[in-house]
């Protein structure tokens, strides 16, 4: 079909000049820059750094000698329903009663500090310490927190400062559980204190190693994102 068949002589004309117009747009048209990235924002952070040969070598105080430390962070990980809690539990009740270790090494009588997000200390952990033989009376769970006067629950992503208090008020703690911790940031079902929060927001970790008496084991726990029905 030839374009005479469908454009007369004035459709003709108007077309060249509409064909004319867009071409002098396109060249007219200035090339569009990308925008400049945005500035980061000024950070006044500075790195500290130490020389080594300032540093005074010190040895490692054991709990368990080459698995328990005191003043580090111990984190027990496992698939939910490996034993986790029970295994705490077990250290729990070893250093309650100045019992034996796994391989036959003695360990000296000392108070333990518990915090539970999942289990009920009357149905669950007591009888659960009874059963692998801990002094109760050196065992201490952690119930709640008091701020302005008023109770709450206690939350280890802002109040494991408060914690260190008591610890030390006890005296002679030498094994803080915390059990369990979110590793995930999805929203989930079951509101639990993140691990990466409480660091971050506890300054017990802050410090050095040997400034703290007690080891903390804190239990990290994969959570799956909430159904639409809990989101």
């Amino acid at each position: 079909m030839d374009r005479r068949d469908y454009l007369d002589e004035a459709d003709e004309d108007d077309f060249a000049h509409l064909v004319e117009a867009a071409r002098k747009m396109r060249l007219a048209a200035a090339p569009v820059k990308a925008a400049a990235p945005a500035a980061p924002p000024h950070d006044t952070a500075r790195a500290e750094l130490q020389s080594a040969a300032s540093i005074v070598p010190q040895t490692i105080e054991w709990l368990w000698p080459g698995w328990l430390a005191r003043g580090r962070l111990h984190l027990l990980g496992g698939q939910p329903g490996a034993g986790k809690t029970t295994l705490a539990l077990e250290f729990a009740a070893i250093i309650s009663s100045g019992g034996v270790w796994p391989d036959g090494v003695g360990t000296k009588q000392a108070s333990v500090v518990i915090w539970s997000g999942e289990d009920d200390p009357a149905d669950t952990l007591v009888p659960r310490l009874i059963a692998a033989g801990a002094d109760l009376r050196r065992v201490h769970f952690v119930r709640g927190a008091r701020e302005d006067g008023r109770s709450r629950g206690f939350d280890p992503a802002r109040d494991m400062s408060a914690l260190e208090k008591e610890v030390q008020r006890v005296g002679d703690v030498a094994l803080v559980v915390i059990d369990p911790v979110a590793l995930s940031r999805q929203k989930t079902a079951i509101r639990m204190p993140r691990l990466d929060a409480i660091f971050n927001r506890s300054p017990i970790f802050a410090e050095q190693p040997t400034q703290r008496r007690s080891a903390f084991i804190i239990s990290p726990k994969e959570q799956r994102a909430a159904s639409r029905r809990n989101a």
